[in-house]
């Protein structure tokens, strides 16, 4: 009977690698095209290089400020429930870009780039997912692959530029629209994949086979206060937040400015070819 839970085990997990590394894939370059253009995009809107930065610290804030709601969500419904969710309010989000983009108006940038961070948010959260019921043995490969993916999807948004602009002169919408419609696109298949297929539940089934059953979660103390606490008493959980929290101000400052240098460059060298 024990080979047996531990085939079925190992079946579903096979599965649900292939199931969020292939959403991955897809809602990825949604969060990649924010990146790549909502610096230009804060510019034009606002009227002021200013606010350059100002997209991708609301990308930010949105990922920071729905993690433990997202993760709270999954310990009551189950990973599919939660991911499926954290997906549709980036599909809003992104969609609320389109339309910043059609009407000129800034807030509603600032609000659709908020909601597109809880694309990153599921994106962060599917790398738990997969090691759920990952055998110790594989687990490290099962992250690796699901983290695979997403660089995939990332790597692609910045790229949808291109075929955006085409897209959006045969849907008769400004050229910078074009890019974050693929992205809608995109994270509705990526959202279809885990509401079809992340089955069984993999957080689920792992405290069924725990003893827990499949009631919620009891709910513990406020989890932000518990992840103070923590740092107030650990010295290396205080180094690792404080490390993480520097590369990424690092990471961010590069990504918003790259693009507004490079299209000032462009501008000069059409000016002075």
């Amino acid at each position: 009977m024990k080979n047996t839970a531990t085939s079925t085990t190992r079946t579903a997990q096979r599965r649900i690698v292939w199931t969020l590394s292939a959403a991955q894939v897809f809602s990825g370059p949604g969060a990649g095209s924010t990146l790549a253009l909502g610096s230009i995009l804060a510019v034009d809107l606002s009227g002021s290089e200013a606010w350059a930065g100002s997209v991708n610290t609301a990308l930010t804030l949105g990922t920071a400020a729905t993690a433990i709601p997202l993760s709270q969500l999954a310990l009551a419904r189950g990973r599919r429930v939660a991911l499926t969710a954290g997906l549709a309010a980036a599909i809003a989000g992104t969609a609320a870009m389109v339309a910043a983009v059609i009407t000129g108006l800034f807030p509603v940038l600032l609000g659709g780039a908020f909601l597109v961070g809880l694309a990153s948010t599921v994106n962060l959260q599917a790398r738990f997912a997969v090691t759920d019921l990952a055998d110790p043995s594989r687990r490290g490969r099962d992250l690796s692959m699901v983290v695979w993916a997403i660089t995939l999807g990332a790597v692609a948004g910045p790229n949808m530029v291109g075929p955006g602009a085409v897209l959006a002169r045969w849907l008769g919408i400004p050229a910078q629209a074009g890019p974050f419609v693929i992205s809608v696109a995109g994270m509705v298949i990526g959202a279809a994949i885990i509401a079809l297929f992340l089955r069984p539940d993999p957080l689920l089934t792992r405290r069924a086979l725990d003893g827990h059953g499949s009631e919620p979660a009891p709910r513990g103390r406020n989890p932000w206060r518990a992840g103070w606490q923590i740092m107030r008493e650990h010295a290396t959980a205080r180094a690792a937040v404080t490390a993480v929290a520097a590369a990424h101000a690092v990471m961010l400052a590069v990504m918003s400015m790259s693009p507004l240098h490079m299209q000032h460059h462009a501008g000069r060298s059409a000016a002075h070819p």
